[in-house]
């Protein structure tokens, strides 16, 4: 459900920061993703492939 959130936030802002990053990165030490979460990783990773999305550090 955190990796839904701050990938909702991202999509939203349409701005990936150093920050989310390092949120994101340390999500998998706190808990296993359910299948939702890995939705929206996905949608996360294709709007940063088509770079709909700034990113900034």
């Amino acid at each position: 459900m955190m990796l839904q959130r701050l990938v909702q936030r991202v999509l939203e802002t349409l701005v990936f920061t150093s920050a989310t990053e390092n949120q994101i990165s340390q999500l998998p030490w706190k808990r296993e993703y359910d299948g939702d979460d890995m939705a929206a990783l996905e949608k996360l990773l294709e709007a940063l492939e088509a770079k709909n999305i700034q990113t900034q550090q």
